[in-house]
C-alpha cells in the first residue's frame, strides 16, 4: 500500500517539516522509535511510521540519518537542505524530502530540462519567465518525470515546472 505522511515538529521557534513516503511491506512500519537509529537506508527509514530520514548540511558536508520522527530536528551549527541544494545530490539517500523529490526521467517534450537518470528535483513549482520564483542561480524550466516507474501503470510522463541550474547553450 502506497501512502504519504507529513509530520510537522515544533521545537521552540524552529519548525521542521518531515515528509515520509512509505511503500514498504506492512511489517517495516511497526518499528519502535527507539529502533530508528538502527536503520541505515533511506527506504527502510521512510517505510517505518515512527521514523524520519533527516538530511542536513554541516560545514559543507551532507549527512543523513534515520531518527524518531518526533526528534528529527537539525543539529546546532547545521542547516536543513534547501531547494538550491537539490541539484547537488547524487542519490535518493541525500535528496531531502523536505525540499526535493527523487524522480526518474519520463518521456519528455522538446524544450524540457534534461533529467539524466534519477534526479533530485526541487519540491517547488514555478512559472517559466518569472525571475523571482527560483533561488539565485536557478531558472524555471519545464521537465517530465515518470510517475509509473516501478509500477504497472501506462503513463510515461508527468509534466511540471521547477527550478534548475541554467542549461548551457
Amino acid at each position: 500500500m502506497n501512502r504519504f505522511v507529513l509530520r510537522v515538529v515544533f521545537v521552540g521557534l524552529l519548525v521542521t517539516v518531515l515528509a515520509v513516503f512509505s511503500c514498504g511491506p506492512e511489517e517495516e512500519r511497526g518499528v519502535e522509535p527507539a529502533s530508528c537509529g538502527e536503520i541505515t537506508d533511506w527506504q527502510g527509514c521512510q517505510g517505518a511510521e515512527a521514523c524520519g530520514w533527516l538530511i542536513q548540511s554541516c560545514d559543507g558536508e551532507v549527512g543523513a540519518s534515520c531518527m524518531p520522527a518526533a526528534e528529527a530536528t537539525v543539529s546546532a551549527g547545521c542547516r536543513a537542505l534547501e531547494t538550491q541544494d537539490c541539484h547537488e545530490q547524487e542519490s535518493g539517500a541525500t535528496c531531502s524530502p523536505n525540499a526535493c523529490r527523487w524522480l526518474p526521467p519520463g518521456c519528455g517534450l522538446e524544450g524540457d530540462y534534461p533529467l539524466d537518470g534519477l534526479t533530485c528535483v526541487p519540491l517547488m513549482e514555478c512559472t517559466p519567465g518569472a525571475e523571482d520564483e527560483c533561488p539565485e542561480g536557478l531558472q524555471c524550466y519545464p521537465f517530465t518525470w515518470d510517475p509509473c516507474a516501478g509500477s504497472e501503470c501506462e503513463a510515461c510522463g508527468a509534466h511540471e515546472h521547477s527550478c534548475f541550474p541554467p542549461v548551457s547553450e
